[in-house]
């Protein structure tokens, strides 16, 4: 690792949608209660900007929301340049994805550092603040999950 370089975590979410909020707020808890050198960064959504950060992070957590019941947890994130090049086929605009933004990392900066995401289980995409009490559960043991891989990566 290089010096000065520190953990990114990226909380991705609006919290204006129910359990579409729900990495955004895990992240806000993970700072708020941060004691370690983390990054966190929260987003509504994912933009190319982000590459630059990602670029100078020695490790990387997106943290969000997920539809699907089978894909929740704590994962190591398979970044391939052929996500960037279907990305940049379609336009950027709503269709950035975390290894979209690897490979863009990578490519513009010559830097993908290792990364991971943390799925959190959403059943409820509505107007509103309220997050459904499936996913409420859910961010507790993510945001002890997060605070695990902060720990141990920074």
């Amino acid at each position: 690792m290089k010096e000065g370089k520190h953990p990114l975590v990226i909380g991705i979410g609006n919290v204006l949608r129910g359990d579409d909020g729900a990495g955004f707020r895990v992240a806000e808890a993970l700072r708020d209660g941060n004691g370690h050198n983390l990054v966190v960064i929260t987003v509504d959504q994912l933009t190319p900007e982000l590459a630059a950060c990602i670029a100078s992070a020695s490790r990387v957590l997106f943290v969000d929301a997920s539809a699907d019941p089978l894909r929740s947890g704590l994962m190591p994130l398979d970044a391939h340049h052929e996500a960037l090049a279907t990305s940049m086929a379609v336009g950027l605009s709503h269709t950035i994805t975390p290894p979209v933004l690897m490979a863009l990392a990578d490519v513009l900066y010559h830097h993908q550092p290792p990364a991971w995401q943390l799925l959190i289980p959403a059943e409820h995409w509505d107007h509103g603040i309220q997050l459904s009490v499936v996913t409420t559960e859910a961010c507790g043991q993510a945001l002890a999950m997060a605070r695990a891989w902060g720990h141990s990566h920074a």
